[in-house]
């Protein structure tokens, strides 16, 4: 599967809030929080939510947060855990 084809595939809110929960710990539990109220102020609420997500979703809204590049590391942390 392609990068940009795996970005799209629709995953459900609770594995993407954990893989994005966990790879958030790095931060520290204050930026984990500032992150997490960003992104539901932002519309992406994964903990609450029942839908499911494309790895782009995320991404379009942790660019807002963190830029391109720091999105990208994110999401590489990400991605190594939803293919554990």
């Amino acid at each position: 599967m392609e990068d940009s084809d795996f970005k799209r595939k629709q995953i459900s809110s609770r594995k993407l809030w954990e893989a994005l929960t966990t790879t958030l710990d790095v931060f520290g539990p204050s930026m984990k929080e500032a992150t997490i109220l960003e992104l539901q102020k932002n519309g992406l609420d994964l903990e609450k939510d029942t839908r499911e997500h494309s790895l782009a979703d995320i991404e379009e809204k942790l660019s807002l947060i963190f830029g391109e590049d720091g999105t990208n590391v994110i999401l590489a942390q990400i991605t190594k855990k939803l293919a554990k």
